[in-house]
């Protein structure tokens, strides 16, 4: 990761052109979509502006335009935005932002669509080079290269609100006396009855293996761009924690564990996704 950020940062010659083809690697098929552990957000520039493509422009092209937020690297440490602001032939204006734990990264750089449309390229001004391929479920494959051996991948969601909005939203959640968060699997199924205000939550129907049932969260509050609940492990009970990042604005959120001496959080592997009610 380490020499990620610092190729990131080193500003070499920008290359005369993007590359028009390019082998994804075939780890990135198992990727799915969810929120970024890093604890900061992607910072945007204040001077974003998005316009809306025009009736010249293909539909597969098109559904390029706008937000995008997601997560990279290993163990979902980077939370990574893209913003398409304009869409001129097979040519794009996008802005690319990465934060970490140690990276605070953001810049404006022309992109080209290739394979008909269906993927957008661009290059850092160090010479490294960004890709992003729309998938069939309308999410975005993300993948940042160094050469051929160094690259870091991940998944971006649609995301168009502002840093306001989500704020305005992630108050009106905070406010709220009860919010229900279902969550739902072929071979289990529970709500999280939260009540923001007071700081804590019920759980309501089978929680699985037992270990997060009638549990009152470590915390409750929001750490933009996500709300974000903490459940820590009762004594003789469970060996790790829970942790749920939601979405204030589309609701959708996604599970996290961290087991007893273990450094990092992981994705609980086949969660759906949250909605959250009020």
């Amino acid at each position: 990761m380490s020499k990620l950020l610092l190729l990131l940062l080193a500003g070499a010659a920008l290359p005369a052109a993007v590359r028009a083809q390019a082998v994804w690697p075939e780890a990135l098929a198992g990727n799915r979509p969810a929120a970024s552990l890093s604890p900061r957000p992607a910072r945007l520039p204040a001077d974003l502006s998005v316009t809306p493509p025009g009736p010249e422009v293909p539909p597969q092209r098109a559904a390029f335009s706008g937000g995008w937020r997601g997560w990279g690297c290993g163990g979902f440490e980077c939370d990574v935005a893209l913003v398409v602001e304009q869409i001129r032939g097979d040519e794009a204006s996008v802005v690319y932002a990465l934060a970490s734990a140690s990276t605070d990264y953001s810049v404006r750089v022309p992109a080209r669509f290739v394979s008909e449309g269906k993927e957008l390229h661009a290059t850092l001004p160090n010479g490294s080079t960004l890709q992003f391929r729309m998938r069939p479920d309308r999410h975005v494959d993300y993948l940042w290269r160094d050469g051929a051996a160094d690259w870091v991948g991940g998944v971006l969601a649609r995301s168009d609100a502002t840093s306001e909005q989500r704020q305005r939203a992630a108050q009106q959640w905070m406010a709220a006396d009860v919010v229900d968060i279902r969550f739902v699997q072929p071979w289990q199924s529970y709500t999280i009855r939260v009540r923001p205000g007071r700081g804590s939550a019920d759980f309501l129907g089978d929680a699985g293996d037992g270990c997060l049932g009638y549990r009152t969260p470590t915390s409750v509050q929001y750490a933009e761009p996500y709300l974000v609940l903490e459940f820590a492990p009762a004594p003789h009970d469970c060996s790790y924690k829970v942790q749920y990042r939601a979405d204030p604005v589309s609701g959708r959120a996604w599970a996290y564990r961290l087991d007893r001496n273990a450094t990092a959080w992981r994705h609980i592997t086949g969660t759906a996704e949250i909605q959250l009610e009020r």
